[in-house]
């Protein structure tokens, strides 16, 4: 639901900029990924810790290089957004 609202106001912003509304969507999706493992809102991973009975803190160093990785990942999509739209040439 929070996406609705806030998608309405960034997707024409984003248009006007000359983004692309596929790679505004895998830049999205991707950054909500990362949202939902990173506390203090992150759910999975409060979800996870909860069924496997470990603490948040014991798992953020092993999380920490998920996140990071995935930070790489959103740099590279970001400098070169042709790696998103050009995967749909070899479907």
């Amino acid at each position: 639901m929070p996406f609705i609202i806030i998608g309405t106001i960034i997707f024409p912003i984003a248009m006007s900029v000359g983004i692309d509304p596929i790679v505004l969507g895998v830049l999205v999706t991707v950054m909500i990924g990362v949202g939902l493992v990173t506390p203090p809102v992150g759910m999975c991973i409060y979800v996870a810790c909860d069924i496997m009975k470990i603490t948040v803190g014991s798992t953020l160093k092993y999380l920490i290089w998920y996140i990071l990785g995935t930070f790489v990942v959103i740099g590279i999509l970001i400098a070169f957004p042709q790696l998103i739209t050009a995967l749909g040439v070899f479907v």
